[in-house]
């Protein structure tokens, strides 16, 4: 008969209980089907029950815990909604060399649209370099970090190592660049963590390897990781976490849109099925992620800025939202920079 107030006449046609766990264990990641994967070897976020019912910007799970503990009179004080706020560095310049700046081309050609425009773009952004009528687009550190936000709980920069993949392997983690960014990250309140390459989502020796030369880098405790390409498998990667003693992964997160994947912003314990256990590192996940947001509006940046602002809003309220904003995004070739970079200004209180 579902769930109803002592008796009463409200009730629901399932068990709240049974569809939170659904929800959070990932049940339906760990049980996919391979024709039902993506290009990366995960969940195709089309295949997600939420998307194809268009609930992925409500966080449902907070929701449904809301409810229930109001249906049993424990009057739960709603609570305004905390962010984190991430950034994860694939690469640090993008006119590193002329050759880099050739492939650019082929990049636009390959995968951005509207390429005649970006072409003259990228020409142009290129010129203004060489000339030193601007920074590299991708050096974006000095004002990226600089959010007072107080609803920013945490603060997290995820570094990228190394990796054996077309994917990785634009920058080197020993470049005195690098060692300069995270000193300024962590007096700026920054965790650091690892961004483990495109091949570690089931290769414990390799993210075991990255994890220690990032540790070397920093001479710090590294114990939080996003995967990269958010390329995260709940069976094999979640155990490779354990066994390595990762406290917090923030993998779980859409590639082509925004909003809860896992039915909750909130941080909590995914679920072992072979163990029938929880995980003993904490999922934190990944909600807003800047490209994501970018392909979800269709690649245009007005529509970009209003669609994160009006999800903020939505979202005021009795959830826990992730942000993750790349160095390299704000690129005047790709999207309107100086648009993107004002909107991240006012919404994350930043002096100007």
């Amino acid at each position: 008969k579902g769930f109803a107030n002592n008796g009463g006449s409200e009730f629901m046609p399932f068990d709240i209980f049974e569809t939170i766990f659904f929800h959070i264990s990932r049940y339906e990641e760990w049980f996919v089907v391979d024709n039902h994967l993506d290009q990366h070897g995960t969940l195709d976020s089309n295949h997600q029950y939420l998307v194809k019912n268009n609930l992925q910007q409500t966080p449902i799970v907070d929701l449904l815990v809301l409810y229930f503990l109001e249906k049993i009179q424990l009057q739960p004080k709603e609570i305004e909604t905390k962010y984190m706020l991430s950034h994860d560095i694939d690469v640090l310049q993008k006119y590193p060399s002329f050759y880099k700046f050739l492939r650019g081309y082929g990049n636009i050609i390959c995968y951005q649209p509207n390429k005649i425009k970006n072409i003259i773009r990228h020409t142009s952004s290129y010129i203004n370099f060489i000339l030193g009528k601007q920074t590299d687009p991708y050096d974006t550190f000095e004002w990226l970090q600089l959010s007072n936000h107080p609803n920013i709980s945490q603060k997290i920069i995820y570094w990228l190592t190394s990796g054996n993949t077309s994917y990785e392997g634009f920058f080197g983690i020993f470049d005195p660049k690098v060692g300069a960014i995270i000193q300024k990250s962590v007096k700026q309140g920054y965790r650091i963590g690892l961004h483990p390459s495109y091949n570690t989502i089931s290769d414990k020796v390799m993210m075991g390897e990255e994890l220690q030369t990032l540790r070397q880098v920093t001479s710090l405790k590294i114990n939080d990781i996003r995967q990269h390409f958010l390329r995260f498998d709940v069976k094999m990667t979640g155990k490779i976490l354990d066994e390595l003693g990762i406290k917090t992964d923030s993998s779980l997160g859409f590639r082509d849109r925004i909003g809860f994947r896992c039915g909750t912003g909130f941080p909590y314990h995914l679920y072992n099925f072979d163990e029938e256990c929880a995980y003993k590192f904490v999922e934190i996940p990944l909600i807003v992620m800047d490209i994501a947001a970018l392909r979800d509006s269709a690649w245009d940046s007005d529509e970009w800025c209003r669609l994160i602002s009006d999800f903020i809003q939505q979202n005021k309220m009795n959830t826990f939202i992730t942000f993750n904003f790349h160095n390299s995004f704000f690129d005047p070739v790709v999207v309107n920079a100086e648009l993107l970079k004002k909107w991240y200004f006012s919404t994350f209180n930043l002096p100007k």
